[in-house]
């Protein structure tokens, strides 16, 4: 007997069911982020050209929710620590660059992340019940402390950045998906977090000349 397609498979309700499938794992992820608060410091990048000291960084990431503290997804955490050891490595201001345990280097960089999320689970499920048709707003706070020292452990400088970022999902931006996707925003802060962090290091005479902008 000759096979025959299933009922259930063939167009137009085949169809018709793989695009609602993917409507509803769009809207489920349709959301776009901004910032709200400006970060000044980042610029220019690269710095001007100066002495370069090995370094080596230590970067751990924290998520604070409800007043609890959480560890990065295994994602984030590489995602995050790559967006740093980037910006060192472009820097100008670091050669060589080194970030495992026990490495040597004239100047050791512990970075700490700390991203603080403010968000209501009551409309976070109104939206995901209702595939985006409710809108829903969530708030984080991204802060970046960087301790400098020397291989020996004298202390030569802490520097604190910190930006908002605000979240939005609302099926209305379905047309637009993807718009501002939210970890590409995040990896940005982070980025610039960095940069105003090395550019008033260097200033400050911690990495390259001081005042030679």
């Amino acid at each position: 007997m000759p096979w025959r397609q299933p009922k259930w498979a063939t167009p137009p309700q085949g169809q018709a069911g793989i695009a609602a499938a993917l409507l509803i794992v769009l809207a489920s992820g349709c959301a776009a982020a901004f910032r709200v608060s400006r970060l000044e410091g980042s610029s220019p990048w690269p710095p001007a050209e100066a002495t370069e000291k090995s370094v080596v960084v230590a970067f751990r990431g924290v998520l604070e929710r409800d007043g609890r503290d959480f560890a990065l997804s295994f994602q984030a955490a590489n995602l995050y620590r790559a967006v740093t050891l980037w910006v060192y490595d472009t820097s100008g201001l670091c050669y060589p660059l080194r970030h495992g345990a026990g490495e040597y280097g004239e100047v050791r960089a512990d970075v700490r992340l700390r991203q603080r999320s403010q968000e209501s689970a009551l409309w976070l499920a109104l939206n995901n019940l209702t595939f985006g048709l409710i809108p829903y707003w969530e708030t984080h706070t991204w802060t970046l402390t960087t301790e400098f020292r020397t291989w020996e452990g004298k202390e030569l400088g802490t520097f604190e950045k910190s930006q908002k970022m605000r979240t939005f999902a609302h099926l209305v931006l379905l047309p637009f998906y993807p718009f501002a996707p939210p970890p590409g925003v995040a990896c940005g802060i982070i980025r610039d977090l960095n940069r105003a962090t090395l550019n008033e290091a260097r200033s400050k005479g911690i990495l390259g000349n001081p005042g030679s902008r």
